[in-house]
């Protein structure tokens, strides 16, 4: 009877529209007499039909199976309804069927989680998705799962799951189209997938955003999986994308010390992707802004080493600082690549520091704050990020913690008296630790505010100058000179703002506040450096153009317009 009237409703609903009706009030009491009003408002008979629909389909999702509705009253343009809420169904019992057990296991289904509890539909759709979700990762991706034998007795309902699962499936190969040159083992073993592997759907699901992760690649449409028997073969249209980078500027001056010659200056930064096809990668930078200054960079990576889920990172760095000394490190890093977009890595690094060759050494009455000496230290990394892409990225946190321990040897400079070295410790420990944390969230569909914080501490008990870590510049702290700190202790809180007009192009706002301690044996120095400013970076088919304006106030620099940086760069991508 309470459907006959739930259903005449509706036809009172067409008709009473059409004489200019327009407001329904339903009226909700339960059992223990409290009362809820709830107003539907429509123009037309059709959307009031499909909103009472779903208000009735909520009501059965939530085990009111035993609604009655009345019709109360009605006025020239409102109708009102009583719908009586009599006791809520409840679970007898959800019996296992024919589930298999190893499957009921793995998602943690137990009959007794629906033994004499309330019944709510949205339990069953959450058991099933899990059923049929495992299944899709686990060689079935056509599996089926229902209730069957319902029946509803005395306030009560019980059902037997019914699970329905072809013959398992599995991995063939990857087919690829497109103009990229690429290993087909490379890109199969980056993705996770292997011929005669199980099927696993969750795989397929994760091929865009492993995809975006390769520079060098461009997914053009989503992946086909095309079954044939019990083996599917995977389809992916992918072409070439220029990821190879170029810039540089070439300075030719006249040489102050030297009569007659010149001295080259300039920055130049090179970037090679996909070498060999393999995903190597190649990155080399040259710097040399003042006479007698010079800094060069060289890294190598070889991902998915031994066709394993392990990447080979080599590094070298040599700093030459005026005349005073000459860093040399020698870095190498192993890295495993983790389910959940993380790496762990182990690392070990050598650093060799030698005085420059100035008379001002060679004939020294105390211990200037640099020394000759070597350091060796072994290192843990962890990275971690979920960003929605890794280039341009809108939204997402990313995360990067590394540690390094070891001991360092101070060596005697055979041009001073071994009295300089008097309660001298010449073999020291030595730490650093490095966290950054950086996280975007998107205000609107175009705009994004970056939160970044970089910190950074190095702990010995006799640190001399270059020991220290070198920050400032476009990369850490804007507004002023490439590498113009020395740091023993770097605290950095950037906030961002992002405007992005095309995927790739966007104005930005930055401020930039840091904390500095510039400590050693003989010294220590603090510093709460700032920089803010604006910029611009677009992207064409030539490359990628990038101007920045910026202004930094810190103890030794004025907050002033004729100390302002302005950074122009452009990166030729082939």
């Amino acid at each position: 009877m309470r459907f006959f009237i739930f259903y005449f409703l509706f036809f009172w609903l067409i008709n009473s529209f059409v004489y200019g009706q327009k407001i329904l009030s339903i009226e909700i009491q339960s059992l223990i007499d409290k009362k809820e009003n709830i107003y539907f408002v429509e123009k037309d008979s059709i959307s009031m039909i499909k909103k009472i629909h779903l208000y009735r389909d909520e009501r059965l999702k939530k085990g009111f199976w035993q609604d009655e509705y009345h019709i109360k009253k009605s006025k020239k343009d409102t109708l009102f309804i009583v719908v009586q809420s009599n006791q809520k169904l409840k679970w007898e019992n959800l019996k296992i069927g024919n589930l298999p057990r190893n499957l009921a296991d793995n998602i943690n289904f137990k009959e007794k989680y629906f033994r004499d509890t309330d019944f709510n539909w949205k339990d069953w759709e959450k058991l099933s998705q899990k059923i049929i979700q495992y299944s899709q990762n686990n060689g079935s991706p056509f599996a089926q799962v229902f209730l069957d034998s319902t029946t509803i007795f005395d306030d009560k309902i019980s059902a037997v799951i019914h699970y329905k699962s072809e013959k398992a499936f599995y991995f063939d190969s990857i087919k690829i189209k497109g103009n990229t040159k690429i290993e087909k083992w490379f890109l199969m073993t980056w993705l996770g997938i292997k011929a005669g592997q199980t099927y696993q759907h969750q795989k397929i699901l994760q091929i865009n955003r492993r995809i975006k992760e390769m520079p060098y690649l461009s997914l053009e449409n989503n992946p086909v999986v095309n079954f044939r028997e019990n083996l599917g073969t995977i389809t992916l249209e992918i072409n070439k994308k220029n990821a190879n980078r170029f810039d540089g500027i070439i300075g030719i001056l006249p040489n102050e010390e030297k009569q007659g010659q010149v001295l080259i200056t300039g920055d130049v930064n090179i970037t090679l992707k996909n070498i060999g096809q393999r995903g190597i990668g190649f990155a080399g930078r040259w710097q040399r802004l003042q006479t007698q200054a010079q800094w060069l960079e060289l890294n190598y990576e070889h991902p998915l080493l031994f066709r394993r889920n392990f990447d080979l990172q080599l590094g070298l760095q040599s700093i030459k600082q005026d005349s005073s000394f000459l860093n040399l490190d020698l870095k190498a890093s192993l890295l495993y690549r983790l389910p959940n977009r993380a790496k762990l890595s182990i690392n070990i690094q050598n650093r060799r520091s030698n005085l420059g060759a100035s008379n001002t050494f060679q004939q020294v009455t105390q211990l200037p704050q640099i020394s000759d000496g070597q350091y060796t230290s072994y290192g843990l990394g962890y990275d971690w990020q979920d960003l929605d892409d890794v280039f341009y990225p809108k939204q997402g946190q990313k995360i990067k913690i590394s540690g390094q321990w070891g001991y360092k040897s101070i060596t005697k400079n055979p041009f001073w008296s071994d009295t300089l070295y008097k309660n001298v410790p010449l073999k020291t420990a030595q730490w650093i630790f490095n966290v950054e944390y950086l996280h975007y969230f998107r205000l609107q569909k175009r705009a994004t505010l970056l939160l970044k914080t970089n910190f950074m501490t190095l702990n010995n008990s006799f640190l001399v100058f270059n020991d220290l870590t070198r920050v400032g510049g476009l990369q850490s702290l804007r507004g002023f000179n490439e590498n113009s700190f020395f740091a023993s202790t770097f605290l950095l809180a950037t906030a961002e703002y992002r405007y992005f007009w095309e995927n790739e192009s966007y104005l930005f706002l930055f401020f930039d506040q840091a904390f500095i301690q510039q400590k050693t044996f003989k010294e220590e120095l603090n510093d709460t450096p700032f920089g803010t400013g604006v910029g611009l970076s677009f992207t064409t088919q030539a490359g990628i153009f990038q101007v920045a304006y910026a202004l930094g106030q810190s103890k030794g620099q004025n907050f002033s317009t004729n100390r302002a940086k302005i950074h122009l760069g452009f990166v030729a991508r082939f």
